[in-house]
């Protein structure tokens, strides 16, 4: 089996960030080979910021037996557009992607687990367990636009109907994206690539899988706790995707525009800041 880690940069040096120290880590001494697994870090950021450090995390993963790659992108390529380019660079060549972030923290159970999981059966999606300070954040239930935590984590397979996951640690079988044509939207930039892949998966049936592992992660918008340009500026774009993909009629754009112009004034009060009525 052939399979594709995709870690996306965006203004971090590569050997500092998470994501790479995990692999490293994951794959010094592992009971698992690092023949089946090529990886591919797709820097958004200028490319000055990494270009006297690529080199070395090259060698680095090269030197424990995996094959890397790095591509860079310095006009910060939306994130819809960039993981159609990497389906359609691997749809032929690989069996499941698996997709990361620079924040992603993880260690050799990750890889053993997916292994166990795939040598018996061959989900169209495979989740982690993510948490954020102990509460489990993916997968989520979902009832159209309101998410819901669960209180203990699922394992194995789960029904797809109301199931929904955050992008970073997400394993997709390249065979089910090539069987349904799959692309994510490009009217997406860096918000809701998530929800649109899981979207589609809900309405494929796909089969998902919740692995008997977990981790942590840092998630942006949360952390932004104090209200700030930032914070506004992903709230912004969060409701501009959200509207994006749930907007395929007149009778389903008035629920999302009465839905958030509800949210935003929640924002609002939230802050004391009536800028969030903006955008």
């Amino acid at each position: 089996m052939k399979n594709i880690i995709l870690v996306v940069l965006y203004n971090e040096i590569i050997t500092k960030t998470h994501s790479f120290i995990s692999l490293e880590k994951a794959f010094e001494n592992s009971a698992h080979s690092a023949e089946g697994y090529e990886v591919l870090f797709w820097d958004n950021s200028s490319a000055s910021i990494n270009e006297a450090h690529v080199d070395e995390a090259i060698r680095k993963l090269t030197g424990l037996g995996l094959t890397a790659k790095y591509i860079n992108t310095p006009e910060n390529l939306a994130l819809s557009k960039l993981y159609n380019r990497v389906i359609e660079l691997y749809q032929n060549e690989k069996d499941y992607l698996f997709v990361l972030d620079q924040d992603s923290e993880f260690d050799s159970g990750y890889f053993s687990t997916f292994e166990s999981i795939t040598n018996q059966q061959t989900p169209d999606v495979i989740l982690p367990v993510v948490k954020f300070k102990e509460q489990i954040v993916s997968p989520t239930k979902i009832l159209y636009l309101k998410g819901f935590y669960y209180d203990s984590a699922p394992k194995g397979f789960i029904s797809s109907s109301t199931v929904s996951a955050i992008n970073s640690g997400m394993i997709i079988a390249l065979s089910y994206i090539v069987k349904h044509g799959y692309r994510y939207n490009e009217q997406l930039r860096n918000y809701c690539t998530d929800d649109d892949i899981m979207q589609f998966v809900r309405k494929t049936k796909g089969s998902v899988f919740v692995m008997d592992y977990s981790f942590e992660h840092d998630l942006s918008l949360c952390t932004l706790n104090a209200n700030s340009d930032s914070l506004r500026t992903r709230y912004n774009e969060m409701v501009r995707s959200r509207k994006i993909l749930h907007s395929r009629n007149i009778f389903e754009s008035a629920i999302v525009n009465v839905y958030f112009f509800a949210h935003r004034a929640y924002m609002a009060m939230k802050y004391k800041d009536i800028k969030y009525f903006k955008g």
